[in-house]
């Protein structure tokens, strides 16, 4: 049970659960994280274990709505008691939300765990992988060596079909394409997009978005 508990991956949890499109499926689809919604926490689906990292993700028009601050604080506070270390992810793009924010911290900041603002949800995954690997101590030269790994031990062609699959946002054809004629992960992931629209019948906005995927 030990064993397995260390292949846990730290936990997103979104709150409220109604994020811009495309926002899950960015935030699943590198297999970083596990995410959770608003309304799907429960302490059967919160086991910290190895897991030693949270974040609450909020949008803006969360310091809008009272009951929505309500349902935030109560998730932060349940947060905090479970894991390590946790994080409040605020998206704020406007002054008006930063000040409403800093006002709900202010009256609630023994039940808040840190919390980290972003201007774009399209920040939110990296901002949420910088911090995990901060809190583990990675290197850059230690999680260089890890994706290397990863790469080495998972490079068959069942695997790269299945990442890209579930790539949002982008042609299954392509994707098709891509995987049989490049073959494994490994060489996807190193190619550019120049390398691949060579290779593959991709079109260029493919390659750049494949391309993107994976030096994120």
């Amino acid at each position: 049970m030990a064993a397995a508990a260390t292949t846990l991956q730290p936990v997103v949890i979104v709150a409220p659960s109604r994020v811009p499109r495309g926002f899950m499926p960015a935030m699943t689809a590198s297999g970083q994280f596990r995410v959770r919604t608003d309304d799907s926490i429960a302490p059967s689906l919160i086991i910290p274990s190895a897991v030693s990292v949270a974040c609450v993700v909020a949008a803006e028009d969360q310091w809008l709505v009272h009951v929505h601050r309500e349902k935030l604080l109560e998730n932060c506070t349940r947060v905090c008691k479970t894991f390590q270390q946790s994080f409040l992810l605020c998206i704020i793009s406007t002054e008006l939300g930063r000040q409403l924010l800093l006002e709900f911290q202010s009256k609630n900041l023994r039940s808040l765990p840190q919390v980290v603002m972003c201007k774009s949800v399209d920040d939110v995954p990296k901002v949420v992988a910088c911090l995990v690997r901060a809190f583990r101590g990675e290197t850059s030269a230690s999680r260089e060596r890890r994706v290397k790994q990863l790469f080495e031990s998972r490079s068959g062609p069942h695997v790269a079909r299945e990442v890209l699959s579930n790539m949002p946002g982008v042609d299954p054809q392509e994707m098709a394409l891509l995987q049989d004629c490049l073959g494994s992960i490994k060489r996807i992931s190193q190619a550019t997009p120049a390398e691949m629209t060579r290779s593959t019948p991709v079109s260029s906005k493919t390659a750049a978005y494949v391309a993107r995927f994976f030096s994120s």
